[in-house]
């Protein structure tokens, strides 16, 4: 409200102007965050997540399973999976209520509150549009700890430390223990951020505030030592998180001082943007420290410590460095004159174009989400279901994490992904901690291994650091067909997979009418019961005309149609099944009755004739299957008695 001439108040339309628009867009913004709760698989937010579900199924962080991250970055997880929220996405709605949280500490810190709720809503706004619309492309919106640090920033930079810097003894016991204590909590999220938290800490020190930063930050401390020593082991902290990641690991990704400052410098360079944010955050400490008198060391310090967020390089590392940076213009709007009714009128037409953005999203992005949805289930997480039980557990290397979570299994190991600084590390362990996957693999005997051989960095192969895993696996397992999958060889007889893999592997020929496909003649010797033929087909992806029927060859030398099946119904590069009559014994073959245009692939070994893929389905036992051939996942598991 203000007032006329006469003294009597009048309404202030852009104020109910801009609430209506604050609360429109949080809605936009929720529905948003909820667009974004599938999109993009990452490796990193699925590692920490399974790490998260291994903790709540009772190993100790660091003594019985691997990780290079601090503790603290597993404590929401641990919390989600308690509360029955088992998917990436369950995960997900932490960091969404983490960004709520920030904003509000955004539109309420003390240095706006006086402002007039215009500009409050469009400063918000804009933040709020950046974190839904441009950050998730850098994976701004999973579960990893460096999205985690920018926003326990973000609401400690606005609701404490900056506006410190512009009155000191403005803060009160309750903002500044929150502070203190949030700036303590980063190098328990990843030790390269005690920098951080050094400067940040020291920049808020005066004499008023001294004894509760310290309360504050000594609470932080002790209440994340009591989580790390009940849910894992001091030792492995300092094995695995502070020495491995200190002197072993600079081996392989030249982590010295030197290279360090360079990511910093080219990452706040490197382009357009970057630049834009680099003179956003120097502008606003700039801009604020000329305001003070004397020397600016709060300022610099300031400064100094949102600069080494990048020592890392940008990417996802420097996450936490966007995100903190987007808390810097609060010293900017503090100083901002909203007095001017026309200035509130453009405020509000650029608020309304980014409620738009929000309620619309950007270009085809909608489209672009869903072609990046995270997928409900796996290949690989399909044979794990089909061959195992849930209590089983099951490897996916080298860096395959989603696979635990789309398999619902939990590691066989507990080193569950595999770099090479990790068996540079078993070299020679400290501490007394050790974990060795080749020993896991010979103890555990998992049913189903997944081997990505990953180049990592396109430097070190896979058989520079993996290469008893390989020997394991030569020597236990069956390695499917075509896939990068092992199943263990008794599983993989049991259920008909034992068939090595083919030299030569390729489609027919398109058939034509009078064409067949010749099925295993051992079936008509066989005692047991078929239930069905496959062929392996490959349509071109089209709709072909005409149609395949199961055939018999009877004793006396005629044919029966046993079942019939149109080409159009037929998957591309998938198995086509037909259903055989219970009791047959006959010889059986594939004929095209009628149209064509279809091919099936065959297998075969070097100086063999290729012979059509094709499976044999009995009521009893293991499937037979040409060997070199494709296994066909969706019918896995069916041979295999239960339970098991």
């Amino acid at each position: 409200m203000s007032l006329n001439p006469n003294g009597t108040r009048r309404l202030d339309w852009t104020a109910w102007v801009a609430w209506g628009l604050g609360a429109a867009s949080l809605l936009a913004l929720i529905a948003y965050q909820y667009r974004l709760l599938n999109f993009m698989q990452y490796g990193d937010e699925s590692e920490t997540i399974v790490a998260a579900k291994m903790m709540v199924a009772g190993s100790n962080l660091y003594r019985d399973f691997f990780n290079h991250h601090g503790p603290l970055t597993f404590l929401p997880g641990m919390l989600v999976e308690l509360l029955g929220g088992h998917t990436v996405a369950a995960h997900r709605i932490f960091i969404d209520f983490l960004q709520l949280i920030a904003l509000a500490s955004l539109f309420f810190s003390p240095l706006i509150t006086g402002r007039h709720v215009v500009v409050r809503v469009t400063y918000v706004l804009v933040v709020a549009t950046i974190y839904v619309a441009v950050l998730p492309a850098g994976f701004g919106h999973t579960y990893i700890y460096q999205v985690m640090s920018g926003l326990m920033l973000t609401i400690a930079l606005s609701g404490w430390l900056l506006p410190l810097l512009d009155d000191v003894g403005a803060q009160g016991s309750t903002r500044t223990i929150i502070g203190s204590a949030l700036i303590a909590c980063l190098p328990f999220l990843a030790i390269t951020y005690v920098p951080t938290s050094a400067a940040l800490l020291i920049a808020s020190l005066h004499r008023d505030n001294w004894r509760r930063v310290v309360f504050g930050a000594s609470a932080a401390v002790v209440l994340n030592l009591i989580f790390l020593a009940s849910t894992g082991s001091l030792r492995g902290y300092l094995a695995f998180h502070i020495y491995l990641n200190a002197t072993v690991l600079p081996l392989f990704n030249e982590g010295q001082a030197a290279p360090l400052l360079q990511n910093a410098f080219f990452a706040a360079t490197s382009d357009l943007g970057s630049l834009l944010q680099l003179v956003l955050v120097v502008g606003s400490l700039a801009f604020a420290a000329g305001l003070k008198k004397g020397f600016p060391w709060r300022h610099v310090l300031v400064g100094l410590a949102i600069g080494s967020l990048l020592l890392r390089g940008l990417a996802f590392h420097g996450l936490s460095y966007q995100y903190a940076a987007l808390a810097l213009p609060l010293l900017l709007v503090a100083r901002l004159d909203d007095r001017s009714v026309a200035m509130r009128g453009m405020l509000l037409i650029l608020s309304t174009v980014l409620l738009a953005r929000l309620v619309t999203g950007g270009q085809d992005e909608r489209a672009h989400i869903a072609k990046y949805r995270i997928p409900e289930t796996t290949e690989f997480s399909r044979l794990a279901k089909a061959l195992t039980q849930p209590g089983d557990r099951v490897l996916a290397y080298s860096f395959q994490n989603y696979e635990y979570i789309a398999s619902d299994r939990l590691p066989a190991s507990g080193y569950y992904f595999y770099f090479p600084w990790q068996q540079k590390y078993l070299e020679h362990p400290v501490l007394g901690i050790r974990i060795d996957p080749c020993e896991d693999i010979n103890t555990v005997k998992p049913k189903v291994v997944m081997l990505h051989e990953w180049k990592v960095w396109d430097r070190f192969e896979w058989s520079s650091y993996g290469g008893c895993i390989s020997s394991a696996l030569a020597r236990d397992y069956v390695r499917l067909p075509h896939t990068i999958y092992y199943v263990r060889s008794d599983i993989a007889a049991a259920e008909g997979l034992v068939g090595g893999s083919a030299d030569t592997f390729g489609a027919s020929a398109q058939v034509v009418k009078g064409d067949q496909i010749k099925v295993r003649d051992e079936v008509a010797a066989n005692d047991r019961t078929v239930r069905s033929v496959g062929a392996l087909m490959g349509t071109y992806g089209r709709r072909n005309e005409g149609i395949a029927a199961l055939v018999a060859t009877l004793p006396d030398g005629s044919t029966k149609v046993l079942s019939r099946m149109p080409l159009a119904d037929m998957q591309d590069n998938a198995y086509a099944y037909f259903d055989v009559p219970a009791g047959t014994h006959d010889k059986l073959s594939i004929q095209f009755v009628e149209g064509g245009g279809v091919s099936f692939w065959e297998a075969g070994e070097a100086g063999d004739a290729k012979r059509a893929c094709v499976v044999v389905e009995y009521s009893t036992g293991p499937t037979y299957r040409v060997p070199g051939c494709p296994v066909d996942f969706s019918r896995v598991g069916t041979a295999l008695p239960s339970p098991r």
